[in-house]
């Protein structure tokens, strides 16, 4: 009976730490809206703290968009050196988009305005395709 016990402590540890694996993982991945109009797309990120020049924003092929970089670590004030809690992420970050629609690659332009970077993309014309 012992043996099941300490099994199952086993299995629920194991369980536990997947979770805030996850979790953590999640932390990672900035958060984000998708629209689409007729024209275009808009793609609007969370990613407080980034500065321009963090980013990058490439096609790995035609309907592909990669959006990656890192969140620098806040500094810490002199003499505060016990971490209590650290919830804040800081670190790399990349974001794939399989685009469902052609869409012109030379077209991309982004603003950052407080913190929510947003980029637009514009839809191959019809007459573009063909």
């Amino acid at each position: 009976m012992e043996k099941k016990l300490q099994q199952k402590q086993l299995e629920m540890a194991e369980l536990y730490q997947k979770k805030v694996k996850r979790r953590k993982n999640a932390a990672r991945v900035p958060k984000i809206d998708f629209f689409e109009s007729e024209l275009a797309c808009f793609i609007r990120i969370s990613l407080p703290g980034v500065k321009d020049e963090d980013v990058s924003i490439s096609f790995t092929d035609n309907n592909t968009l990669e959006i990656k970089g890192w969140v620098r670590p806040p500094e810490v004030k002199r003499g505060y050196n016990k971490v209590i809690a650290q919830e804040i992420f800081h670190g790399h970050f990349k974001r794939v988009f399989k685009l469902v629609t052609e869409v012109d690659t030379k077209s991309v332009r982004f603003e950052n305005d407080n913190g929510i970077l947003a980029v637009y993309i514009q839809k191959k014309s019809i007459s573009a395709k063909g």
